[in-house]
């Protein structure tokens, strides 16, 4: 009876925890699957071996994972898994949830600080603005003045710069100076934009330096660069 009844107590303890916990438990519990998983492929008694080891391994059967394609599989998951493989293994595989959410916390932290830092760097140079993707140019600024906002761009090979019709038009882009193997005058906008919202894109394949003006603007001074790279 003593021993029925401590089993029932047990039992309810189970069931109250495993509620507990819920979705969050369950999220937990996959990934220390998923780790104990990796460490049974690799062999090792931690995960620093078993990403890192350069040593030759008997032949695995036919379709039997790698260990390397089970460090590759646990590095995919997201890169904060990955940065938690690197820095911490066996924190990791002591205490999943706390490491991992030290590993979270460091991820972003660094990359918000990178992103902070060559914001810093630029604005206190007065280098262009680096974009990743293309590029997008207001043609006159939200204050009316007529100019390229903003004025220079660096891009990479193969980014389309778009210009937006912003203020006071018409405007239109006319390349004035340009790598070799770009013909400015075929290459130019043709005609003008006037309505706002319109816009007009130009795909840049080739590295350089490319300077252009709006034609009916250009003694006041609306120019612009860009720098593809």
């Amino acid at each position: 009876m003593h021993s029925n009844g401590l089993e029932c107590a047990i039992g309810e303890q189970n069931t109250y925890q495993g509620t507990q916990y819920g979705k969050r438990g369950i999220v937990v519990a996959a990934l220390v699957g998923m780790l104990v998983g990796a460490l049974c492929l690799a062999g090792a008694s931690s995960l620093g071996p078993a990403v890192n080891s350069t040593r030759k391994f008997a032949a695995a059967p036919v379709g039997a994972p790698s260990r390397t394609s089970a460090s590759q599989a646990l590095r995919s998951v997201s890169p904060i898994l990955s940065d938690a493989l690197d820095t911490n293994p066996e924190a990791l595989k002591l205490d999943p949830e706390a490491a991992l959410d030290k590993a979270g916390a460091d991820f972003c932290s660094r990359r918000n600080a990178l992103g902070r830092a060559a914001a810093a760097a630029a604005a206190m140079i007065g280098a262009p603005a680096l974009v990743s993707a293309g590029a997008t140019v207001k043609m006159g600024t939200d204050s009316g003045a007529l100019a390229f906002e903003p004025k220079d761009i660096t891009v990479c090979a193969g980014d389309t710069v778009t210009w937006t019709m912003n203020k006071n038009g018409p405007h239109n882009v006319l390349f004035s100076e340009a790598p070799d193997g770009f013909e400015t005058d075929d290459e130019s906008m043709e005609g003008y934009l006037s309505e706002v919202g319109s816009t007009w894109s130009k795909k840049l394949d080739i590295a350089g330096t490319y300077n252009y003006l709006c034609q009916p603007h250009k003694s006041g001074g609306m120019v612009g660069s860009i720098t593809v790279n």
